[in-house]
């Protein structure tokens, strides 16, 4: 796996108003990173769009973990990932979780 060129995650979503003299106010859903020091990734008026963004780090982790159990050949490795109560799946799901915004 290549090293990431993208801003480390995770990522979380903050809901602010923003209020510009001479303009309606309105609701952004940004996207930061917290840990370490404060990072902007994006701003986003749906916050469908925002949950979504959040969760690409934790997604593209969980999809090069995949690809790196099917390359290895392991068959009997692949098949633990999938099953119902590995760490992969539960990954997964969490991040699916956190991108469709029902995460808790």
């Amino acid at each position: 796996m290549s090293a990431a060129k993208h801003t480390p995650g995770p990522w979380y979503v903050v809901t602010t108003r923003e209020i510009e003299p001479g303009r309606a106010p309105r609701i952004v859903h940004g996207v930061f990173r917290k840990e370490g020091h404060y990072a902007h990734i994006g701003d986003f008026e749906r916050e469908e769009d925002a949950n979504a963004c959040s969760a690409l780090p934790a997604l593209l982790e969980i999809a090069q973990t995949i690809v790196a159990v099917c390359d290895s050949g392991n068959f009997e490795q692949a098949q633990l990932a999938c099953t119902e109560d590995s760490p992969l799946v539960g990954a997964a799901r969490a991040a699916i979780a956190k991108a469709t915004g029902s995460a808790s």
